[in-house]
């Protein structure tokens, strides 16, 4: 790994005290892994297989890796788009271990430079960003959309997919399997789209040398329904849980300038405390204004109920900057801190590092 958060992070994590997933999942990370050991994270520009993988994708042949040419390497690209961070976050982590399970290699598309601003490269003389410019045949990424040609839920709904007359409903490609497949996951993904969940259209994308996936959500739990992934997934995840918090520790190391923030802010406002509590505000119905009383008697309601915070009682106070405790609010207003902060007694116990006040869609910095 490369940067200060590589070596420094370690020390600052706690025990998990759930199981990690199986070595198959260290041996996804490791660059130049050999055919057997799925999802390099990716072969480096020059190698024979990735150059064999551009000259196929660039003459429209997509019928190699069908052919299960040891050689070939196979690859999914996950598109950033106009989402907020965290969505593209998640979206990279989905991405990654649906190409563990499928034994491709992961290639990341990112938005106004995000990823390579906010999080380290895994290894050095590597990368997994996709090259820019005409060192990739295929332009304007971000455009592709749910009525693409190039969706798998449009090639579906065409005469590219054939259903097997006897009976069985096999499908298979009608002529040579596509060089690359769209696959519109986000939000506004329809039926067709959707059946990328189903096995039949998975042994379908088997043969497709490039995946080209579009997601602002948490693709996970839609894995687990997949018959032919799910046995490997429990196999690695016992806790379904578990997947994101080890799968975000082996992939996203932060930049060494987003480092120096996290450890600035952390030094200066939570070392000390032996105790801390996260709590994430975001009000999302239209209907609903941006500082809430309902909202804010939900959060609270909850931490009561949960004894997440010492709150005080009847004829006693308790101040969480005199206790062992420290209360991390995020959210886009400041007011849910400060009521939060009044529940508490006063002090400086509770913290928030931002409020921006609207969500600003595409930008590197979370809210």
């Amino acid at each position: 790994f490369r940067g200060r958060a590589s070596v420094e992070l370690e020390p600052h994590r706690r025990p998990a005290p759930r199981r990690p997933p199986l070595r198959r999942v260290q041996l996804a990370i490791m660059p130049e892994s050999p055919r057997g050991a799925p999802g390099a994270v990716r072969p480096r520009h020059g190698t024979a297989p990735y150059d064999k993988a551009l000259r196929q994708l660039k003459s429209g042949d997509g019928a190699a890796a069908a052919d299960g040419d040891d050689d070939d390497c196979r690859y999914v690209v996950s598109i950033g788009y106009d989402r907020g961070l965290g969505n593209r976050v998640i979206a990279i982590v989905s991405a990654f271990l649906y190409a563990v399970l499928t034994e491709r290699a992961l290639l990341v598309a990112p938005y106004n430079g995000d990823v390579a601003a906010l999080f380290c490269e895994l290894f050095p003389g590597t990368t997994w960003l996709l090259p820019g410019g005409r060192r990739f045949p295929l332009r304007r990424l971000r455009e592709l959309d749910g009525k693409s040609r190039e969706s798998l839920g449009t090639l579906l709904k065409s005469n590219a997919v054939s259903v097997d007359a006897g009976g069985n409903g096999t499908s298979s490609w009608s002529g040579r399997p596509p060089p690359y497949v769209y696959l519109h996951l986000d939000g506004s993904a329809d039926y067709h789209d959707k059946l990328f969940y189903c096995d039949e259209q998975q042994r379908l994308l088997r043969g497709v040398p490039w995946l080209l996936m579009k997601t602002d959500s948490y693709l996970v739990p839609g894995l687990f329904l997949v018959p032919s992934l799910r046995g490997e997934l429990e196999r690695m995840f016992p806790e379904k849980d578990a997947v994101f918090h080890h799968l975000s520790r082996y992939l996203l190391h932060p930049a060494n300038a987003v480092w120096h923030a996290i450890t600035a802010y952390h030094r200066d406002h939570l070392a000390g405390a032996g105790h801390l509590v996260g709590i994430q505000i975001r009000v999302y119905h239209e209907e609903t204004p941006p500082v809430s009383q309902v909202v804010l008697d939900q959060v609270l309601s909850c931490a009561r109920r949960e004894k997440l915070i010492p709150f005080p009682t009847a004829g006693t106070t308790t101040n969480t900057s005199s206790s062992d405790q420290a209360v991390l609010v995020t959210s886009l207003n400041s007011w849910y801190s400060d009521r939060i902060r009044d529940e508490l007694g006063g002090g400086g116990g509770v913290h928030q590092p931002s409020h921006e006040g609207w969500q600003r869609m595409g930008e590197r910095r979370t809210t």
